[in-house]
């Protein structure tokens, strides 16, 4: 993961989080985020990998939990169009998601049942925010990278679209992260 800067003060990440707060979100996962496993390219490794440490979901007592909120639904679609052009790429899907306390986004990739269409994108890009202020308790990792007390609005490209990661919180406050995915405008 490469850090590519700060949003600075052109995006108030405080505001976008009071936004969210108390709304529900477009999408909990992995309950409802994904359909049919069989249809969607990588899920079902990740399920069978999820099941063979025991990993359970929120819905069968487990800590596997996040939310998803996505921009003109639950936040204004203004963020994406500040954070597209600091970064220079133009959005293709964006969203935030929000770790409980106590839960956790167990180790996977973000699949989709577009990947076909995002496999044929030129120069695609991923991108994630963190968009809290530092607070102990917030985890986000990568296959050889963990990052806590980020400060807030801190920008970082991905390697890969695919990249697997996981986050966890065992904080007492929410742990947001804004997520970005587009062609770069760069050449």
């Amino acid at each position: 993961m490469k850090y590519v800067g700060n949003t600075g003060n052109l995006i108030n990440w405080d505001e976008v989080i009071e936004q969210l707060r108390g709304q529900p979100p477009a999408h909990t996962g992995p309950d409802n985020s994904m359909s049919d496993p069989d249809n969607i390219v990588g899920f079902k490794e990740i399920l069978d990998n999820w099941n063979k440490a025991g990993v359970k979901k929120l819905s069968e007592g487990g800590t596997n939990n996040w939310d998803m909120y996505l921009p003109s639904k639950n936040f204004d679609q203004t963020v994406v169009d500040k954070f597209s052009e600091i970064v220079q790429a133009d959005v293709l899907f964006a969203w935030i998601s929000n770790i409980h306390p106590g839960c956790m986004a167990h180790w996977h990739w973000d699949t989709s049942s577009k990947e076909d269409y995002f496999n044929s994108v030129p120069n695609m890009v991923r991108y994630c925010c963190f968009i809290n202020k530092p607070t102990y308790g917030h985890v986000f990792m990568t296959s050889d990278l963990a990052f806590a007390y980020s400060n807030q609005g801190d920008i970082f490209e991905w390697p890969s679209r695919k990249l697997w990661h996981g986050g966890v919180n065992f904080g007492f406050e929410e742990k947001y992260t804004f997520h970005f995915l587009g062609p770069s405008r760069k050449k």
